[in-house]
């Protein structure tokens, strides 16, 4: 009984095996999940990497990003320096499912961002330890939705919605909206070629559980204006800006800003000490350059 019992068991794992090693070939074979064409990389450097209007490396930024896509699922990994981790450094996670219906295009996704080598200091922008001695975790999760569309018409132009959700946002904060409004053209400018053009406005509305929250870290003292404490807080952020590929890069060159919100004025202009990262939330000329590379 043991030697059958151990005869259909070096059986099984050997089907496992090869069923394994047939699904792998198959893969990445022509046309499979895994081959090589289904995945890319896009590679940045920027005079600042914004996010959501506000400058989240307070200097140039070097980012970049691999990506696999298969029948509409897709699936990456993004890096970039920042001023919000103690070892500087964003990793962020995504993946999601694209599809068209009607001549719209959908976009459902999830994306978890990272902050590797927090440690329980309070250190720069990182959430560091809270007024009861707890700490709050700098990593949190969005969901996302995204609904586009192209129109077949002079300049191209072009109309784009998301929505972002998280739970709990970057610092333990509490439930965050993000809604944010796209829109763009591309115009021929004689001897410049096709130049795109794009505008975007935001609105970001965060709860304030842990990191922007007075009575969780009273000794932070932020107190709006007329003398209520600070719970949380929300903004609104504008971006417009042009772009030119040439050669296989991508120059593109926009203008961020924020309403300066006096909740984005208490958080930034006292947060950890008076003014010191005041500038991140200022208006922002930025000079991007990017190229993408595909796999044949």
């Amino acid at each position: 009984m043991k030697l059958c019992k151990s005869t259909l068991g070096l059986l099984g794992a050997a089907q496992l095996a090869v069923a394994t090693v047939a699904f792998a070939e198959e893969s990445a074979a022509p046309g499979g999940p895994l081959d090589i064409s289904n995945f890319s990389m896009t590679l940045w450097g920027t005079t600042e990497y914004m996010f959501r209007g506000i400058s989240n490396s307070d200097g140039p930024a070097i980012q970049g990003s691999v990506d696999w896509t298969y029948n509409g699922f897709y699936l990456g990994i993004w890096g970039s320096n920042t001023e919000f981790s103690d070892e500087d450094i964003e990793i962020d996670y995504y993946g999601g499912y694209r599809w068209s219906w009607a001549g719209w295009g959908f976009d459902v996704a999830g994306l978890y961002y990272s902050f590797p080598g927090e440690d329980e200091e309070f250190d720069g922008l990182d959430p560091g330890p809270l007024a009861d001695g707890v700490t709050a975790d700098a990593d949190y999760i969005e969901a996302q939705v995204l609904i586009s569309k192209s129109f077949e018409a002079p300049l191209s132009p072009s109309v784009a919605v998301k929505y972002n959700f998280s739970p709990d946002f970057f610092g333990e904060d509490g439930t965050a909206h993000a809604v944010q409004g796209d829109v763009g053209i591309v115009a021929p400018l004689g001897f410049l070629g096709d130049v795109g053009f794009s505008a975007t406005v935001g609105w970001q509305d965060v709860e304030g559980d842990q990191s922007s929250s007075t009575p969780s870290r009273p000794a932070l003292g932020l107190f709006l204006p007329d003398g209520a404490p600070l719970d949380g807080f929300d903004y609104v952020w504008w971006r417009v800006g042009a772009y030119k590929e040439i050669g296989g890069f991508k120059f593109d060159v926009s203008y961020h800003m924020t309403d300066l919100s006096d909740d984005l004025e208490t958080l930034y202009g006292s947060f950890p000490e008076p003014s010191d990262f005041r500038d991140l939330i200022e208006p922002h000329l930025v000079l991007t350059v990017s190229r993408s590379f595909s796999f044949p």
